[in-house]
């Protein structure tokens, strides 16, 4: 893989995107993602749901 010049203007991050078998090998390349600078991923808004695990969930039901 070539290293890329000094990144674009106004972009914060690229990334390479790949679909991967599970051994590790690269089945697809699905190409280039670029993240605008100042921009938010929409991910990084959305609240997650609890946890479901035993010890968390047995966690909540002792705080009711």
């Amino acid at each position: 893989m070539e290293p890329t010049a000094r990144g674009k203007p106004g972009v914060k991050m690229t990334l390479r995107v790949y679909r991967m078998a599970r051994d590790g090998t690269v089945t697809e390349d699905r190409g280039t993602v670029q993240v605008p600078e100042g921009e938010v991923p929409p991910t990084a808004l959305d609240p997650l749901p609890p946890c479901a695990c035993p010890v968390h969930r047995a966690g909540r039901e002792a705080g009711r």
